[in-house]
């Protein structure tokens, strides 16, 4: 079942801004167990679970959406102009299949082109040299396709399971995190006694926090633990040293933006060791959720979970199914070490 839900969500397009679907996936998740659903002004969307029994409160938040490009300007000869969403390598984008959505939902398939090798040799390709074809031939036709600038484009998703345990897609970073939440919901009923547990799924992480910044105001009550979901890179096919796929969830430490709460890893550790659940320390060059969410308002008691991945933000990454397992399993564990008295 888990990878069922992951490939839907993975095969939902949603960049920074335009998260709509995987929201509208979720809200129907988080209808259909009877939690209370809400949103925020930007688009986070909040399920709550609370049982009516004094108890603590516990906030797992995971973001909803994928780096991608935005249509920046469209040709009088029918190409488009990109603006990046999300931190990209320029070297994935080239020769890449996207789709366009425009504002009726409809969608268009395109390719990002390549530059001819001759004379090209040596040339550093940046955004702005990129152009995508969406098979029309000029400026008109795609305004009669009500294609217009700031349209969101995506990369064209190949789901795979590459073998019993790799999985490949677009979006893992950060639909797995998505994926854990939708897959706990319906548990909460059985696993949760006392106390209230949010799900909450966040917007424009991956420009800059933001939906982050604002989800812990409209939750507006006190919430005494907070545990972010997410996906982080890893290069372990040339860094021996790196953490690694298949060897489990990463607990994040701490990261340039954050030192994540020093008990509330002790207490991971503790729960993965009792459970026998696979998981790896982790130092990150990047940010989450949790460096907004730990300093909101008053400040948050927030620790981060987070899968390995490889070629994160890019259209073919790579992620290992049983580290995914030990992610889902580790954050039941830790909602019922906070809610199951």
């Amino acid at each position: 079942m888990s990878k069922k839900i992951i490939e839907k969500l993975c095969n939902l397009n949603g960049i920074s801004g335009h998260e709509s679907k995987i929201s509208e996936f979720l809200f129907d998740i988080f209808n259909e167990n009877n939690l209370e659903v809400s949103k925020d002004n930007i688009g986070s969307i909040i399920g709550k679970y609370t049982t009516g029994k004094k108890g603590p409160t516990v906030a797992i938040i995971a973001h909803m959406d994928e780096v991608g490009l935005l249509v920046k300007n469209i040709t009088d000869d029918g190409f488009v102009n990109v603006a990046p969403i999300g931190g990209l390598r320029v070297d994935t984008l080239v020769n890449s299949q996207v789709v366009v959505t425009n504002r009726s939902g409809q969608e268009f398939v395109g390719v990002i082109l390549c530059m001819s090798p001759h004379g090209n040799e040596g040339k550093e390709i940046k955004i702005e040299d990129l152009l995508v074809d969406f098979g029309f031939s000029s400026n008109k036709e795609y305004e009669e396709n009500g294609i217009s600038k700031g349209d969101a484009i995506s990369f064209k998703n190949n789901f795979q399971i590459m073998n019993e345990n790799k999985l490949v897609s677009k979006a893992f970073d950060n639909r797995l995190g998505c994926s854990v939440i939708a897959e706990i919901a319906p548990t909460l009923s059985d696993i949760v006694h006392s106390g209230t547990v949010y799900l909450v799924a966040t917007v424009q992480e991956e420009v800059g926090l933001r939906g982050a910044q604002t989800v812990m105001h409209k939750i507006n009550e006190n919430v005494d633990y907070c545990l972010i979901v997410d996906v982080s890179p890893v290069d372990d096919a040339t860094d021996k040293t790196a953490c690694k796929l298949g060897e489990g969830v990463l607990i994040r430490v701490a990261d340039p933006r954050t030192i994540l709460d020093y008990n509330e890893i002790e207490n991971l550790r503790s729960l993965a060791q009792i459970k026998d659940i696979k998981t790896q320390d982790y130092f990150s060059k990047g940010g989450t959720d949790a460096s907004m969410v730990q300093i909101a308002k008053s400040g948050f008691i927030t620790s981060a979970l987070c899968l390995p991945g490889r070629n994160l933000h890019s259209h073919n990454s790579i992620i290992d199914y049983r580290d995914y397992i030990a992610c889902r399993d580790l954050t039941v564990e830790y909602i019922l070490s906070k809610v199951e008295g």
